[in-house]
């Protein structure tokens, strides 16, 4: 819970970094010119492609079932052409029936895209059954290449589907989908029964595939549109969110984002009997900073003090700047003695290092009052801040630069001076 910018990140989300200058369109493909961002919009879209490739699974699978068995009927039962026409939609039955739960589980996006592509080209095959339907009482290998127009029919709307539906493998379904239209009409061509007006036929599909593959181009950029519409959105409320969440100034939480996220890990800890602490801070004679060496001076004594405080804190807790020169950190699972132990730290750390700003270096120090929600026994947040913000009270008023822990059993830990409170201050020191 430690307060930085990037943790505010959705961490569900492995996306690079929005840079406008990578967001081009290949002018084909309308796939993204950059590898990385083209990869991170196909994870995104995964779970709706899934579903896309799901319902397409069901469909093909009724249309195998529809027309499996009335097909070659008029030959009997009995016929190879019959028995192999069977045989031939067994395997697309049985991958449509296995690839089902697998396009609705969780399968890695290129895995995906592999079984569909499988899928893609045994139902092609399968269209070329429905479209070379021998005439009736005749059996010979020559007659299954009479092509009806309904398969291309067919053809071309799977086509529709593949390349405006499926945002990824462009270029191998385009590939599928051309062979697949290019062999049936050659098979027309070379046929024993050429259908009628075949050059229309021919200048027909090929008009429609032209005008898919247009429509695909269209479609597969309004997808990769939308996406970077709501990237950039994700972005700008990410950015709103963590404003309203952190002081400008030394990137710390503020008061508001300290309270109500403070106030929520204090109920947590009171229900699982977890320790919690809490350090307020005040840095000693602020004041005289911002009179002697100017506001801009303060403002770098802040800045200086906030890094401070996060180099010495661990990812989860909570540094906050709740007021002027005020601080407080929320330490969760951590005890008073570990609290004090680490206000005992900050404040040696702080004495030793001055501050570089355009006026020479500041030497500040800090006073510090800590407490924690098994000695103060508070069932409130406020009450539990309070506790800290008392004792840092009787620290400020017993000398300042010094640790002074809540009150238990009306005596308040740290009562005695330490020894170095008796050395002189340094050039530049604020006591």
């Amino acid at each position: 819970m430690n307060f930085n910018p990037e943790n505010s990140q959705d961490s569900s989300s492995h996306a690079p970094p929005l840079d406008e200058s990578d967001t081009a369109l290949r002018p084909f493909t309308a796939g993204f010119c950059d590898s990385a961002l083209e990869t991170a919009f196909q994870e995104a879209q995964q779970h709706q492609v899934q579903r896309i490739m799901a319902g397409f699974a069901v469909v093909g699978l009724l249309g195998v079932l529809l027309s499996g068995y009335g097909t070659y009927l008029h030959f009997g039962t009995s016929s190879w052409i019959f028995q192999g026409g069977l045989w031939l939609r067994l395997p697309l039955a049985v991958l449509t029936v296995a690839a089902i739960p697998v396009f609705l589980s969780q399968p890695n996006w290129m895995q995906l895209y592999a079984l569909h592509t499988l899928l893609l080209v045994w139902g092609c095959i399968t269209i070329a059954l429905r479209m070379t339907i021998p005439y009736e009482g005749d059996e010979t290998l020559l007659s299954l290449f009479n092509v009806s127009r309904d398969g291309v029919l067919l053809l071309l709307i799977l086509s529709l589907y593949t390349m405006t539906l499926i945002p990824g493998w462009f270029i191998t379904n385009v590939v599928i989908m051309t062979m697949m239209l290019t062999g049936f009409l050659l098979l027309a061509k070379v046929g024993p029964t050429e259908p009628d007006n075949l050059s229309r036929l021919v200048l027909v599909s090929i008009s429609a595939f032209a005008f898919i593959l247009a429509t695909a181009n269209a479609v597969r950029r309004l997808w990769r549109h939308t996406y970077l519409a709501h990237r950039r959105l994700h972005t700008a409320n990410q950015k709103l969110e963590h404003l309203a969440q952190t002081d400008e100034l030394t990137g710390c939480a503020n008061r508001r984002y300290f309270f109500s996220r403070g106030g929520l890990e204090f109920e947590k800890a009171l229900r699982y009997n977890w320790p919690l602490s809490v350090i307020a801070i005040d840095i000693d004679h602020f004041k005289t900073v911002n009179d002697q060496y100017g506001h801009a001076s303060g403002d770098r004594v802040l800045e200086a003090f906030a890094a401070l405080l996060r180099r010495n804190l661990r990812e989860i807790d909570l540094p906050a700047r709740i007021g002027g020169e005020e601080f407080v950190i929320l330490l969760p699972g951590t005890d008073g003695a570990g609290a004090h132990l680490l206000a005992e730290r900050l404040r040696r750390e702080t004495e030793i290092s001055p501050v570089t700003t355009d006026k020479g270096p500041i030497s500040i120090k800090a006073s510090f009052g800590v407490a924690d929600i098994a000695s103060t026994g508070n069932t409130d947040f406020d009450g539990f801040i309070s506790a800290a913000d008392t004792a840092l009270y009787q620290a400020k008023k017993r000398g300042r630069n010094r640790v002074v822990g809540a009150m238990t059993g009306g005596v308040y830990k740290g009562e005695q001076q330490d020894e170095h409170e008796s050395g002189q201050a340094g050039p530049g020191s604020m006591a």
